[in-house]
């Protein structure tokens, strides 16, 4: 049996970590509707009144349109996360995953748990590889409210600490237009979970490249999505 105080506790915690990630969340907002990109789309500045009243999960920016009217294939989404520590333990504990690797620890834990060649003893804790996936489900309903997953491969390519910031990634690679009382389309889309990586340039500088962490594929139903015809 679950006990009653221990269920408090962590909705008590969950519910607060939202608050904050809200208040986050609005920041973010407003410093790309100040600053937009020439060659990324705010979608923000698209949503109607009423749905700019709705929380959304995490800016997302990119070629694909909103709500899916004129999809092609090479066009992309993408958004930026960041996962605390906090929000680590609040997964694993949702989950049941406690994994050390996730977890700080001290130098006994260290040696009882770890081979001096594992990233936790490097690097300090790693974010759950699901966590990190978790970002297409994000862009997804973000961009068509009411996609439903259809299948989704992962394989994890490079860990990510806790703290590091993360790009998630999709590029349309196959589209099929079908009819389900509607309009509505079948998308398979490349996958990317990417992390920057600071590099010395050739002139002596510093520059970031990008390394991948996630990548995958996943198909998608939209079914408010159309494809553009020439």
């Amino acid at each position: 049996m679950i006990c009653r105080s221990h269920f408090m506790t962590t909705y008590s915690r969950v519910a607060a970590q939202g608050d904050q990630f809200l208040r986050m969340t609005a920041l973010c907002m407003q410093t790309l509707m100040k600053s937009p990109s020439s060659r990324k789309r705010n979608y923000l500045s698209t949503l109607d009144k009423s749905d700019q009243e709705r929380p959304i999960s995490r800016p997302v920016v990119g070629t694909i349109p909103l709500y899916g009217k004129g999809l092609q294939i090479g066009q992309f989404a993408e958004s930026h996360a960041l996962f605390s520590q906090e929000d680590v333990q609040t997964y694993g504990t949702l989950i049941c995953d406690m994994n050390p690797v996730h977890f700080p620890c001290n130098d006994k834990q260290k040696n009882e748990y770890f081979d001096t060649q594992q990233m936790q003893t490097r690097h300090g804790p790693i974010v759950h590889g699901m966590l990190l996936s978790s970002i297409f489900s994000s862009i997804f309903g973000t961009l068509v409210p009411g996609a439903i997953y259809r299948s989704q491969s992962l394989r994890f390519c490079n860990s990510v600490g806790v703290g590091e910031n993360v790009t998630g990634r999709v590029i349309v690679q196959k589209l099929k237009q079908v009819s389900r009382n509607g309009n509505g389309v079948l998308c398979t889309c490349e996958t990317l979970v990417v992390k920057g990586k600071h590099i010395m340039l050739p002139n002596g500088s510093r520059g970031d490249e990008e390394v991948l962490a996630v990548s995958g594929e996943a198909q998608v139903w939209l079914p408010r999505a159309t494809v553009k015809t020439d």
